[in-house]
């Protein structure tokens, strides 16, 4: 089993998170409204974070059949290491995976990004 679908056995069990397996091509997709609760993240769909791969998918809710956006495993890490929320420290040691080295540079990133725009003009 390749670590794909073992991220994504455990998201569903631990986090009630509605996944797709495709085991014939090691493949998982992964709702992104459960992602969004998982994360404490409102309108997740309406967030600027990059879906390279997003389908919709008609899937059973308790409202009746709906279409569900759904992300590949590598948007998954994306959002993953592009949220700001504290539950992600959490989550990333619950699936053992690593990016809080991510998080540290993207955050990096930004705080020399707003310093430079801050200074930007100034002679």
């Amino acid at each position: 089993m390749n670590e794909e679908i073992k991220l994504a056995k455990i998201l569903q069990t631990t986090y009630n998170c509605r996944i797709i397996i495709n085991e014939e091509e090691n493949k998982c997709l992964f709702c992104l409204k459960d992602i969004g609760k998982i994360l404490n993240i409102k309108n997740i769909n309406e967030n600027k974070f990059d879906h390279n791969e997003r389908e919709l998918i008609k899937t059973k809710t308790k409202g009746g059949n709906q279409n569900m956006v759904f992300v590949n495993y590598n948007s998954l890490l994306n959002i993953f290491s592009k949220t700001r929320k504290s539950e992600i420290i959490e989550i990333s040691n619950n699936l053992n995976i690593k990016i809080n080295n991510k998080i540290y540079t993207c955050i990096e990133a930004e705080t020399i990004k707003c310093i430079l725009d801050s200074f930007n003009g100034e002679k």
